[in-house]
């Protein structure tokens, strides 16, 4: 049985995943693994501790698997699927983003080249390669500074 608080935490990532374009039942799933405390989780176990079907948890896992935030696991004798956190799955999310950043700059930089010229347009498509270039140098730098920091608070 899940908890109260941990119901409204699972909630809370559920709307913050719905946002982000990758589903709620994706966020919940996620959410749930964040706070149970047990390593790995069965898939008939998700669907009870959050109430749902078998088949929307098995669609939030594997966006949760392509998404590089939850591993598949089989253990030994068992024939049910398990779910466990990926190791690095946030600065996985965070280096999906920084591509994400290098594509729509690269679009950018296209439309620029093609359209470039159109006097009403040349602002716009300005505007955004600049922003698009601009977070897509910085983010690196900020991800090498978290794990410099982190680093540094681990000695």
């Amino acid at each position: 049985m899940v908890e109260r608080d941990e119901l409204t935490f699972v909630e809370e990532m559920g709307a913050l995943f719905e946002r982000l374009g990758y589903g709620r039942m994706a966020g919940r799933v996620w959410g749930y693994l964040l706070v149970v405390d047990a390593e790995q989780v069965s898939a008939a176990d998700l669907v009870e501790a959050l109430d749902s079907s078998p088949s929307a948890i098995s669609t939030a896992t594997r966006v949760l698997i392509s998404l590089g935030l939850v591993d598949r696991i089989r253990l030994s004798g068992e024939r049910r699927d398990h779910f466990t956190i990926h190791h690095g799955a946030i600065l996985s999310l965070v280096r999906r983003r920084v591509d994400a950043l290098n594509a729509a700059r690269d679009m950018a930089e296209r439309a620029l080249t093609r359209f470039g010229d159109r006097e009403i347009a040349r602002p716009h498509l300005q505007e955004l390669y600049d922003v698009y270039s601009w977070f897509a140098a910085e983010y690196p730098i900020l991800v090498d500074r978290f794990l410099s920091e982190r680093a540094d608070q681990a000695r």
